[in-house]
């Protein structure tokens, strides 16, 4: 039987890292930094999870997109999804609840993440750390919901 070859390794990593990075860099959060929400002056609690959140997904992003590099392949940047045109100028109470759901759906890419990146250990370790990140995130905008 003949090793795996690396190079084929390498391009499949890549493509889950890039949609991983992607998850993260074209995020709710990341989305509301350039389309501000409707937000009330007392609403401080709200601001600092978001950039906490916005902070911890660009950390991210750096990371894999590093990884990427290194392995000789393009980092892919990612478009926003359409749908979140449709949320401007909405008050953050109602955005809190898309930023939930949204939420949620990064923590299933994660998930797939760390399947697809069993064979490297290294970027699997970046996914699992994002599980984390994405958990707690998840969390945090629950609280604020409640």
């Amino acid at each position: 039987q003949q090793p795996p070859d690396p190079m084929l390794n390498a391009a499949q990593t890549c493509i889950a890292l890039n949609q991983l990075s992607v998850a993260h860099n074209r995020s709710l959060p990341i989305y509301l930094q350039y389309a501000r929400p409707r937000m009330e002056r007392d609403r401080d609690e709200v601001k600092l999870v978001l950039q906490q959140i916005v902070d911890d997904q660009e950390a991210t992003v750096d990371r894999i997109g590093t990884m990427i590099q290194a392995a000789g392949q393009d980092v892919d940047p990612g478009e926003f999804p359409i749908q979140f045109t449709s949320l401007h100028d909405l008050s953050i109470d109602y955005l809190l609840e898309q930023l939930v759901k949204e939420q949620r759906a990064i923590i299933s890419i994660c998930e797939q993440a760390v399947n697809d990146l069993a064979a490297d250990a290294m970027s699997q370790a970046v996914a699992q750390e994002a599980i984390g990140n994405a958990k707690a995130h998840l969390d945090s905008l629950q609280e604020l919901v409640s």
